[in-house]
């Protein structure tokens, strides 16, 4: 399933601002642009394989070698530990497959791991994009069946995102909401345990039956919940809602909802968007500004 090819996008604002500091902006696929990859490859495992996984922190709560800086995220009420303990990496996605079957899709790479209603978290800048699509390979280990004969079920991976300053609204509801050191957010309701009820809350949040739990009216969208535990599945999700487009944040989260010792693996993780066409006037004011720049230095200079 490796790889998914993505090179670096330069935003397209930043090109705006800095007039003279022009790159081309690499294509992903088609006319789509790449935001953000994580594969998990780089990720340091040498001293554990739980924290919170980071470009560079090494320290306890971290993996370091990352693609990208994630945060942690509690969501509903924990059974036991730290948030930074139940998420991390692991060295092998095909830890528990049945690799003989020959309808198994294998991973053997490095690949990010949540449990017990733990996630990871990463903050995007949408701005100048548009039809965001987010695409992630998954597979849930010893994740509990359904429960009953209407396939409500225990435990499930979830995705989905949030639109918005999410740690200065959890700031402005409860400063404790959000560990700035640890990198970690609790979002639970106070049903869970939490500290508020309010916008930063996971919605929906269910109970092991697939009953609403405590407060709803949380601003996160689930895009994704499901459970399988035999093989790999690559999924995607495109697009996002319009609400999602041309953001300065975007908050996306992976998350197993519940499951104390049952897991949620993903890698991949791939999101993208259309870039919203910059109208040739915006280049042509760009173009006069530098050669008025150009001219007053000119003027300015000693004779």
């Amino acid at each position: 399933m490796k790889r998914l090819a993505c090179s670096l996008a330069i935003s397209v604002s930043s090109m705006i601002l800095a007039p003279g500091a022009l790159a081309v902006v690499a294509d992903c696929a088609s006319e789509t642009s790449c935001l953000l990859q994580e594969t998990f490859d780089g990720v340091d495992l040498s001293s554990g394989t739980r924290g919170v996984p980071t470009k560079s922190l090494s320290t306890q709560g971290f993996l370091s070698g990352a693609d990208n800086d994630w945060y942690g995220g509690r969501f509903e009420i924990s059974d036991d530990g730290s948030i930074w303990q139940d998420v991390g990496a692991l060295s092998n996605g095909n830890d528990g497959l049945d690799l003989n079957n020959s309808n198994v899709i294998g991973n053997s790479s490095q690949v990010g791991i949540v449990e017990d209603d733990a996630g990871i978290l990463i903050n995007i800048d949408t701005r100048l994009f548009t039809d965001i699509q987010v695409k992630f390979d998954w597979r849930t280990k010893n994740a509990d069946p359904p429960k009953d004969q209407e396939g409500k079920v225990a435990d499930t991976f979830v995705v989905g995102y949030f639109v918005g300053d999410l740690d200065g609204i959890a700031e402005m509801l409860n400063p404790d909401i959000f560990d700035e050191t640890a990198r970690t957010f609790d979002l639970r309701n106070t049903e869970n345990g939490g500290l508020v009820d309010g916008d930063v809350n996971w919605s929906p949040i269910l109970d092991q039956q697939g009953a609403p739990w405590g407060f709803q009216g949380g601003l996160w969208k689930e895009l994704f919940r499901d459970r399988n535990n035999d093989t790999w599945t690559e999924q995607q999700i495109t697009p996002l809602g319009i609400d999602a487009n041309n953001q300065e944040e975007v908050w996306l989260a992976f998350w197993l909802d519940n499951g104390e010792g049952d897991k949620a693996l993903v890698d991949n993780i791939w999101v993208g968007g259309t870039v919203i066409p910059v109208p040739a006037a915006v280049w042509f004011m760009g173009s006069a500004l530098l050669g008025m720049l150009g001219f007053a230095r000119r003027k300015s200079a000693p004779t």
